[in-house]
């Protein structure tokens, strides 16, 4: 056995938290070695490359030293323990970081994860976390501890991924630290987790230790009943200094609704709130493309097929914004301001086979739905003209690129790339924190695994049975190939 250290150990050695010498001296133990894993040495090389002057200097010389020092542990053992993963990173950090251009790399690194997981919630021994029945979001709060919501209970369960230890807090109700619709929104600094209900339209504060440390109540800023959720102004961003991003839907009026037939998209406006300051706008956007057909009385609303919509996450101190179809994502600060761009990827072109799968796969949701709907009423079931409504519904034959954005606890932003029919996932991961945002990694998601967060080299997953049963996996990034992306002359 050996120890594999991670960015965390080197940025503690550099605080002096650690003593260097002694981790060196360990890496000559044959008994209990250490060494340093690539995709760490990649982190460290592009750090690096986003310095200037001194600090650049400095940095490269800190990076070089614990290279030297310690084995490196190689992503996929074809490929050399030393010098080619982290010479090729290094080079692609470089050319992103000194082009000065805000596009795609053209040598980007394509990971995988490890086969043996970390953390598996199916082997624990509470019964809470063992069968998850309904999961309604999970985030990394530390690299080694998490929190999840039961949809069922409205609990918040954390978990400690190292001890096993389980604090299950809240439950549904109208008290302090209890919820309606819980949605986990951000870390907080002391180990703690921002908690938005959208039913409430209530900010809760919770400690590391379940308790609560503060509620606000936004229910001033409805823009319907807060009973009706579709109509209401959400918090999507709570940042360090208390800073909040809300999303504000500016929905087209019911009479002008009435009259509505074919293809529409509502707007959504994002406004930021400072702990002294109103809430103010910052940029609005186009909601998701939308088409509404009448039959006689009888109308129906759908999306349209492939078609784009708009997304927002908190990435770190960061808001992160895109209407699919506008080429890039915005990435602004606390303040609003307008800070850098992320391309976006090419859409993908739909075939005959994609439409028939999504028409066969929306035709089983509604009859799904009409079922559960006769089962409460009493009434029986009716899909009268429900072929003939979903044949109706326009389609893009050029599906959207992306279709989820997620921020993680290091503050990098995830894109999920949209493939139609595609049963597994597939993430870009980009550094924003520098003046030109840049391609970190593309992540391949083993099939039937769902990304939730990440900290650092690890990356928290959803799994579900046949019975639609949860559980909850972390991995670590182990598995690396250079890829090129489209107009370069490298190769794998």
């Amino acid at each position: 056995m050996g120890t594999l250290i991670d960015a965390s150990v080197l940025i503690a050695a550099e605080r002096g938290r650690l003593d260097v010498e002694t981790i060196f001296a360990a890496s000559d133990r044959r008994d209990e070695p250490v060494a340093i894993a690539a995709i760490t040495g990649s982190e460290l090389l592009h750090g690096v490359q986003r310095l200037a002057g001194v600090r650049r200097v400095r940095a490269q010389g800190w990076v070089d030293r614990w290279l030297d020092a310690l084995p490196v542990i190689p992503f996929d053992s074809t490929m050399l323990l030393r010098g080619l993963p982290l010479c090729a990173i290094g080079m692609a950090a470089a050319c992103a970081g000194e082009t000065g251009r805000e596009t795609e790399p053209q040598v980007s690194v394509e990971l995988q994860t490890a086969e043996t997981p970390l953390y598996h919630s199916a082997s624990s021994s509470d019964p809470r976390v063992a069968t998850i029945g309904a999961l309604s979001g999970a985030m990394f709060l530390e690299p080694d501890r998490f929190v999840f919501v039961d949809a069922l209970s409205r609990q918040l369960v954390f978990i400690d991924a190292v001890s096993g230890e389980v604090l299950v807090v809240g439950g549904q109700g109208d008290g302090p630290g209890e919820y309606a619709f819980p949605r986990l929104l951000s870390p907080l600094d002391n180990g703690g987790v921002a908690v938005w209900d959208r039913l409430k339209m209530r900010l809760t504060l919770v400690n590391p230790d379940g308790t609560v440390a503060q509620t606000a109540n936004y229910t001033s800023m409805a823009t319907s009943s807060p009973d009706f959720l579709v109509g209401n102004v959400s918090v999507v961003a709570r940042f360090a200094d208390g800073t909040l991003a809300f999303r504000e839907p500016l929905r087209i009026p019911r009479n002008g609704q009435r009259q509505l037939v074919g293809e529409y998209r509502d707007t959504l406006q994002y406004l930021i709130q400072s702990p002294t300051q109103p809430p103010r706008p910052v940029a609005r956007l186009l909601d998701a493309e939308m088409n509404r057909s009448v039959r006689g009385s009888n109308r129906s609303e759908s999306r349209v097929i492939f078609g784009h919509l708009s997304l927002s996450t908190q990435a770190g101190q960061h808001l992160a914004l895109t209407q699919t179809d506008m080429g890039v994502v915005q990435i602004l600060d606390r303040s609003g301001a307008h800070v850098g761009t992320v391309p976006l990827p090419s859409g993908t072109a739909v075939t005959e086979d994609d439409v028939a799968a999504e028409r066969a796969r929306r035709k089983a949701s509604a009859e799904a739905t009409a079922r559960r709907f006769a089962e409460l009423s009493g009434d029986p079931v009716s899909s009268v003209d429900l072929d003939e409504r979903i044949a109706s519904i326009p389609v893009r034959r050029l599906a959207r690129p992306i279709d989820r954005l997620a921020g993680d606890l290091n503050g990098r932003l995830w894109l999920r790339l949209f493939r139609p029919g595609a049963e597994w996932e597939e993430w870009q991961v980009w550094d924003i924190a520098g003046e030109v945002p840049a391609l970190q990694f593309v992540l391949t998601l083993p099939m039937g695994e769902e990304f939730l967060d990440a900290a650092g080299n690890r990356v928290l997953l959803r799994q579900r049975d046949e019975m639609d049963v949860s559980s909850l996996v972390v991995r670590q990034i182990d598995a690396i190939r250079l890829v090129a992306s489209e107009g370069a002359n490298g190769a794998d």
